[in-house]
């Protein structure tokens, strides 16, 4: 007659294993579709509203204040470099970078020029899809990184790989005058 108690564990009946059924997206993504589920979220609405995508593409300051922190950097000047440059102070370029001033035209300018920016505006229908890329955004370039053709020459399989450049822009040749000109890959 056994002396010990006779373990939990081993007189548990065993349950079997559940199966388990593979989920809608990946048997989905086997066969090569992709099914895309709406947000719940009530803000998903919200912002693919024309209301909203017309307020967030007229939000003036906040362009401005975008494309001023990016040619800053860009150059690398500080706030108090960009001040010197326009003839103000730097907390005046700490409110127009965050978006608080309601900067003039003149202002605008002298502080395209006090960076050697170019000032670019657009005003197009609201009909009309435009999708700009913004200039500091890496543009990105296919890689092939692999093929496969089949035996008999009909079919083929090339593998690519995505890889965003470091830098969307090549120094190329100046103008002569010791400007040098930025272009796009």
């Amino acid at each position: 007659m056994p002396t010990s108690m006779p373990s939990a564990k081993n007189e548990m009946p065993k349950t079997p294993a559940a199966r388990k059924e593979p989920n809608e997206l990946s048997s989905a993504s086997a066969r090569g579709t992709v099914i895309s589920r709406s947000s719940l979220s009530p803000l998903s609405d919200l912002y693919t509203s024309e209301a909203f995508k017309s307020e967030w593409a007229n939000d003036v300051r906040f362009h401005l204040a975008d494309n001023a922190i990016h040619l800053r950097k860009y150059r690398r000047m500080s706030q108090t470099d960009v001040a010197k440059a326009m003839g103000t102070s730097q907390s005046a370029i700490a409110r127009i970078e965050n978006g608080l001033e309601n900067v003039t035209a003149d202002t605008v300018e002298r502080l395209a020029r006090s960076m050697r920016g170019r000032f670019f505006v657009s005003i197009y229908p609201q009909e009309v899809s435009f999708n700009a890329r913004n200039w500091w955004e890496p543009s990105t370039s296919w890689s092939v990184v692999g093929t496969f053709v089949s035996s008999s020459g009909d079919q083929a399989i090339v593998g690519l790989t995505r890889e965003p450049t470091r830098d969307p822009f090549v120094v190329s040749g100046g103008t002569g005058s010791g400007d040098l000109l930025l272009q796009e890959k």
